[in-house]
């Protein structure tokens, strides 16, 4: 069985963008400290939501932690550092610039390369898992194959279509490529297979109607019949 995979939006499929930040490695103990100056003074940064507030850097005798304080188009540096010096935070706070990925991942895929950069929140989301029913799938992409087969075999380009009722695993419709033998540019498989859909829905409003006008002329027989008895009666 082929792996399906899902056609990925513009989001999904863009590649890393960038934007710098001021960030400064702080000492544990001055983290809560710092958290509530970013908080207070600098300039929010909603649209990077995505990207976690820390970074945390293992060594031998502990850890570090980088602290993302703002974007740099926000404040100029001159300006963030007397900020953080009128605030006494000098000998804690050192800005430095860094890049960050400027959208949040849609995708794992995305995720696990983009979070090299720096740590971003990420959510899988449910509703891209692909969830088909295997064993009538694989029926269907069969029957496919099977017919894409019998296409080249009669000289035909080797491609087949099969139209599906989702809701009871039903072929609607299925046909081959014929290109070739009808040296026709449109006849190609899905259309082949439209068209045949077409033809079976138009068979069976016919027989809806021939039903229908028949029921009708019933009636017309039953009621004549009624009203002679009626009649007889009287």
């Amino acid at each position: 069985m082929l792996p399906f995979r899902p056609i990925l939006s513009e989001e999904e499929s863009r590649e890393l963008e960038t934007v710098d930040v001021y960030v400064s490695d702080v000492e544990p103990q001055e983290a809560g400290k710092v958290l509530k100056f970013i908080q207070k003074y600098c300039p929010p940064h909603k649209d990077l939501e995505h990207a976690k507030k820390t970074r945390r850097i293992n060594h031998e005798n502990g850890y570090t932690l980088t602290v993302l304080l703002c974007q740099t188009n926000s404040i100029s540096e001159s300006d963030l550092i007397k900020l953080v010096a009128e605030n006494e935070l000098d000998h804690v706070i050192f800005p430095r610039v860094e890049s960050v990925s400027k959208h949040r991942a849609y995708t794992r895929e995305q995720f696990d390369a983009w979070r090299v950069l720096w740590p971003l929140n990420y959510r899988e989301d449910p509703r891209r898992e692909i969830n088909f029913p295997t064993e009538p799938l694989r029926l269907h992409m069969n029957r496919a194959i099977e017919l894409s087969e019998k296409a080249k075999s009669l000289g035909e380009v080797p491609i087949a279509c099969v139209i599906v009722d989702p809701t009871k695993s039903e072929i609607l419709a299925e046909s081959c490529d014929t290109r070739n033998t009808s040296n026709h540019p449109l006849r190609h498989a899905v259309l082949n297979c439209i068209a045949a859909i077409g033809s079976r829905e138009k068979a069976d409003k016919a027989a809806l109607t021939t039903i229908s006008a028949k029921r009708k002329s019933d009636d017309i027989c039953e009621s004549d019949e009624i009203a002679e008895n009626i009649g007889s009666y009287l």
